[in-house]
């Protein structure tokens, strides 16, 4: 089958979510930091493959996509040579930009949340406010609900309390994602991608 080179971000996975481990028990986080201190090449890592559907490159092989998507995202890789295929598993049916890593999170220090927050507690955070508006959960507290989206990314986050409270006029948006000013959120953890948060209300 042809090869193309393509931008990991031009990629859609075909799971919602993904293992965080492969199947010789490796974290898929180990091999990130494999790769980014040297001791692995991006070539060490098997060619994906990808089907060409509705105009959109798709993933057989999500975990290794993820780990490509990263070193992207850190700006260690522009384009990857992939493979095409004539067939996904049929079990692997989403198309999505993003996913979810089960099992505790991806591993590893480069893309670990728990590197940068593992000397606190979610609990450690205050609680956020949130309106309901519109059939939406609106939060006035934006810079800890990014955090909370965050955590909620990499597998550590599946529901949080929540105060139910006014919000500042000031703050008219209502959007499911967010821009971070002053050149980024800083860390090794996180990136700029925002994902909706599931929310469980807390009558004050």
């Amino acid at each position: 089958m042809p090869c193309y080179n393509v931008k990991p971000s031009e990629i859609l996975y075909s799971q919602v979510s993904i293992a965080n481990k492969f199947k010789n028990g490796r974290l898929i986080g180990e091999v990130l930091d494999d790769i980014l201190d040297g001791s692995l090449s991006v070539q060490d890592i098997p060619m994906i493959q990808v089907k060409l559907i509705d105009g959109k490159y798709v993933s057989a092989d999500n975990r290794r996509l993820w780990i490509l998507k990263e070193l992207e995202r850190l700006h260690q890789i522009v384009r990857v040579e992939v493979r095409t295929t004539r067939r996904i598993d049929r079990r692997k049916s989403a198309r999505t930009a993003s996913v979810k890593i089960r099992g505790g999170g991806p591993g590893g220090k480069s893309a670990d949340v728990e590197l940068k927050y593992g000397s606190m507690s979610v609990k450690d955070l205050p609680m956020i406010k949130i309106k309901f508006i519109d059939d939406k959960y609106v939060s006035a507290d934006n810079r800890q609900l990014w955090i909370l989206k965050e955590l909620e990314r990499f597998g550590h986050l599946e529901q949080t309390e929540v105060i139910m409270k006014q919000i500042d006029p000031k703050k008219s948006a209502r959007t499911d994602h967010v821009k971070i000013r002053g050149g980024g959120p800083g860390g090794r953890s996180t990136d700029f991608k925002q994902y909706d948060c599931q929310v469980m209300i807390m009558e004050e």
